[in-house]
Parts: C-alpha cells; sequence; structure tokens
C-alpha cells in the first residue's frame, strides 16, 4: 500500500535533520543517500528530494529490502546513519567508522548492533558524509 500510493514521494521531513544536512552540503561536504527502494519508487524519493533542496545530494537506491553493504564499501564514508539495525550492520560490516541508528519511532526492525549510538535525529550527531 506504502508504494501504491506513492508515499516515497510524501515521508515525513525531520526539521533538524534537513537542516544538519543542507549545513554538510553547504561546507561542501558530499552527501550520497543510499535507499532500499526499487526504481519506481526512486523516482518519487528523488522528487521529494529536489522539492526540500537536496539537488546536490546523490540518490543511490538499492533496490527494496537490498543490501547497502556494497555501496558503503565502494563509497568508504566517514559517517552513516539509518533507522534499521540491518543496514547499520552493512555499514559496520563495510568499515565505516561512524554508524548511527536513528531511531524513527520505532525499534530498528532487529537486534541492537554493539558500537552503534542511537540517536533521535541527525542533527543531534557530529557527521559528515554519507547518509539514509
Amino acid at each position: 500500500m506504502f508504494h501504491a500510493l506513492e508515499m516515497w514521494r510524501h515521508c515525513p521531513v525531520i526539521p533538524d535533520a534537513l537542516d544538519a544536512v543542507h549545513g554538510w552540503l553547504d561546507m561542501g561536504h558530499e552527501v550520497f543517500v543510499i535507499s532500499a527502494v526499487d526504481t519506481p519508487a526512486r523516482k518519487l524519493r528523488q522528487q521529494a528530494m529536489d522539492d526540500l533542496g537536496l539537488r546536490r545530494a546523490c540518490l543511490m537506491a538499492v533496490g527494496s529490502k537490498g543490501s547497502k553493504y556494497h555501496v558503503l564499501k565502494g563509497l568508504k564514508p566517514a559517517f552513516f546513519a539509518d533507522d534499521l539495525w540491518k543496514h547499520c550492520q552493512e555499514a559496520v560490516d563495510a568499515g565505516v567508522p561512524q554508524v548511527v541508528r536513528v531511531s524513527g519511532g520505532h525499534d530498528g526492525d532487529g537486534d541492537p548492533v554493539p558500537g552503534v549510538r542511537v540517536v533521535d535525529s541527525i542533527g543531534v550527531a557530529p557527521c559528515k558524509g554519507v547518509l539514509r
């Protein structure tokens, strides 16, 4: 139903997170949004990012339920944030030095990953680099 209603186009935005991302872009950091969406949802996600003024952030889709490991391994980011524990574990396994789980109002759909801090928003985490 989420896909049928094109909800990827209308996901709520955490205001301080958006401010943080704009700040990183303004400082010249590269920001990559790695999203586990399929091709049709990718277009909607990109439109939503464009509407938020995030045209300078690069959207990479890994497919529904896809792994972010290989993308993270190739990008070698300094930072990664996600709301799902499985993607946090992939980041740790890919060698990302700083990984946080954004609470997102849910339990993360899995077991906590040792060493990964939970935050309410990326706006409160000292970070740069790759974001979900």
